[in-house]
């Protein structure tokens, strides 16, 4: 009888490590632009696309952050995988 090999594991790829220090400034600077409703782009982990939109909310129990694109549709995004965000130049 012939031996099937056993499939290899997959790895899955960690987030970029940060600091306290790095998390408190990005959570300081979105509850900035959620209170003055600015849009920013957002580089999201593990996305291709970087996102576009305004801040709806910050939910900390489940630590998402709602973001609502410029057509209308809310993305809830974890906290954790906001790697950068920056203003738009419109």
């Amino acid at each position: 009888m012939l031996a099937v090999p056993k499939p290899t594991k997959r790895r899955k790829e960690p987030r970029p490590p940060r600091d306290e220090f790095e998390l408190q400034e990005l959570a300081e600077s979105l509850e900035m632009a959620r209170e003055e409703g600015k849009t920013l782009n957002f580089v999201i982990w593990r996305n291709s696309d970087p996102l576009r939109g305004t801040i709806e909310k910050m939910d900390p129990n489940t630590k998402t952050v709602h973001i609502k694109e410029p057509y209308g549709e809310v993305r809830k995004v974890p906290f954790l995988d906001i790697l950068r965000v920056g203003d738009t130049e419109y």
